[in-house]
């Protein structure tokens, strides 16, 4: 594209209907409220009274009753500059809550933690995949993670955090992976 090109203006458009758009129905002086506006209600134990909604009210206004509106108390503002109070800074550090558990064999952390589901109809199916899958390599998840191994919540996303959709890794390990091998070479022997 050459520089002549790019500064030309682009010619509008035609379109089939090159005819002026109608005026709106109303002007916009004619929608705005006034002394005399109401807001729309159902409900016919309301007011009628537009001065009920005009605080204070208006001179002149067609107000139905002469009961004057409880208006709250207007204080006038001081002009001295802002000053700041003299309180020491406070610095707040998160610390970790030293809250421990054993190992959650069953967990699903995307959706019990961050909220991560799918549809309605999918879900149940997908839970009680996750569940079968976890049940069959509770070994292998055993020999990582040991009964008695203290697990901390560091690590997760706090509440209130963005939580990317993940997909968690089933980790590798050898001794893991030949404890669930013996195991079920074990149940097939065992059960006939």
């Amino acid at each position: 594209m050459t520089e002549a090109q790019a500064q030309q203006v682009p010619a509008p458009e035609k379109s089939g209907n090159t005819e002026p758009t109608a005026p709106p129905e109303t002007s916009i002086s004619q929608i705005l409220p006034f002394a005399d506006y109401l807001p729309a209600s159902n409900d016919p134990k309301k007011s009628t009274d537009p001065c009920d909604y005009l605080c204070p009210r208006p001179d002149g206004a067609p107000c139905k009753s002469e009961k004057p509106a409880a208006c709250p108390q207007e204080i006038r503002l001081g002009s001295l500059p802002y000053t700041d109070r003299s309180f020491a800074c406070s610095m707040y550090m998160w610390e970790a809550s030293q809250l421990f558990s054993n190992p959650l064999y069953f967990e699903d952390p995307a959706l019990e933690r961050y909220g991560h589901s799918h549809h309605k109809l999918v879900q149940p199916f997908v839970s009680a995949g996750r569940f079968s899958s976890q049940l069959i390599g509770l070994p292998y998840q055993m020999t990582i993670d040991p009964v008695c191994k203290k697990m901390y919540a560091l690590g997760w996303y706090r509440p209130g955090e963005c939580a990317p959709h993940k997909r968690y890794q089933i980790p590798l390990n050898a001794k893991a992976a030949v404890v669930q091998g013996s195991v079920v070479t074990g149940l097939i022997f065992l059960i006939p």
